[in-house]
């Protein structure tokens, strides 16, 4: 019986060999072994004695030939023979181009570009294999044969090139394969501006600011205002003209920018908005403003944009609290009460109220004179509420 032993090393391991014994006056015999880490071996019994053809084919899975090869054996009644077979590759299996890599995905004049040959072989290892580019198939390789898999180079002008790439085994076999490659120009950043704008607004008024912006390739724009607090001033902080409505005195600064569908963005533009603190406006209320003696008056400060405050209550007395506590006037007459208003920028404003302090009621009296003739003597009468006192 003759024992059959084979190996191969390639790139792709086989899976799977195709075993046949011929020979004159027998039948054909056949059998398909599994190989195991590239080799086979297998024993094959009530083999007919005499000069036997013993051949085998390595096979893919998919029954694809990758290795053959035939010897010839004697087979000798009750004594085990040994085959040396020695294997060739099947000559009409091309290496497989499986494609061109690209990076990055977006070609732009005269930026480098990175190609890579995706490329394998069933009998070579992929090292082993050699690649030459035709970058823009003019029929001129601009890399020659090498087995360097991957190259950079530019392109001069826009437009579509097509790339040929072909690849070559260890045996002269040959395959090919294009790839069509658009080559945009740069992707030039849009141009922002920010229209006419007043530098000052005052607090609570509500203004509108403008940004402009002009794309090259006239695509779609997005805009964005950017800056502290944007959010809470600025009714849209993505339109081109929102609304600016200040909430508190001081500079207001934003930056303008325009981002084009490839999410360029163009040069910022700044706009620096001044919003002054407002001169104080003094008010206050007095409570009572007029009764009798001891007369206690609240006072309530309902001034604006104050800093700092100085009450003259009209005694001679002061404060400079906000409020003052409330304030007794214990003798009877007119007091001027003067409140003061100083702003953060120097400025003052002042208001005044009359308290009047009266005196606490008391009996009218009335007196009667009558006059007598000379001589006779006089009388005097107090009459109070027609009672006579």
């Amino acid at each position: 019986m003759p024992v059959i032993g084979a190996g191969v090393s390639a790139k792709i391991a086989p899976s799977r060999a195709r075993v046949r014994v011929s020979g004159e006056g027998m039948t054909t015999f056949e059998s398909l072994i599994p190989v195991v880490d590239g080799r086979v071996r297998q024993t094959i019994a009530d083999i007919p004695v005499g000069e036997r053809t013993v051949s085998i084919d390595f096979e893919a899975l998919n029954g694809e030939r990758l290795w053959e090869g035939s010897t010839e054996v004697t087979v000798i009644a009750n004594q085990s023979s040994v085959a040396t077979i020695e294997l060739q590759r099947v000559s009409n299996i091309r290496p497989e181009v499986r494609g061109i890599v690209i990076s990055p995905a977006t070609v732009i004049v005269e930026a480098l570009v990175h190609f890579q040959a995706d490329v394998e072989d069933l009998h070579d290892a992929t090292d082993s294999l050699e690649v030459r580019w035709d970058f823009n198939n003019d029929g001129t390789f601009e890399v020659d044969w090498t087995k360097e898999k991957s190259h950079q180079t530019s392109f001069a002008s826009s437009g579509t090139f097509t790339t040929k790439l072909e690849v070559k085994d260890r045996t002269g076999l040959i395959n090919t394969v294009n790839k069509d490659v658009e080559v945009l120009r740069p992707n030039a950043a849009p141009v922002a501006e920010i229209e006419d704008a007043p530098t000052e607004v005052l607090l609570g008024e509500t203004i509108v600011v403008r940004g402009k912006a002009t794309d090259q390739e006239d695509g779609v724009l997005s805009y964005r205002w950017r800056g502290e607090h944007v959010a809470a001033v600025l009714s849209d902080t993505t339109s081109i003209a929102p609304g600016f409505t200040p909430d508190s005195a001081g500079k207001y600064t934003f930056v303008f920018v325009a981002i084009d569908e490839n999410m360029v963005e163009s040069n910022p533009v700044e706009i620096t908005i001044n919003v002054p603190q407002p001169g104080p406006v003094a008010a206050f209320l007095a409570n009572p403003t007029s009764g009798k003696v001891p007369l206690e008056v609240t006072f309530t400060n309902e001034s604006q944009y104050g800093e700092t405050y100085l009450w003259s209550l009209g005694t001679g007395d002061t404060s400079e609290d906000v409020t003052p506590s409330p304030y007794s006037y214990n003798e009877t007459g007119n007091y001027t009460v003067i409140l003061k208003v100083f702003g953060a920028q120097g400025q003052v404003d002042s208001t005044q109220k009359e308290i009047s302090v009266t005196d606490i009621d008391r009996p009218d009296l009335l007196v009667e004179l009558v006059m007598i003739e000379s001589g006779t003597g006089g009388e005097i009468s107090a009459v109070n509420e027609n009672q006579h006192v």
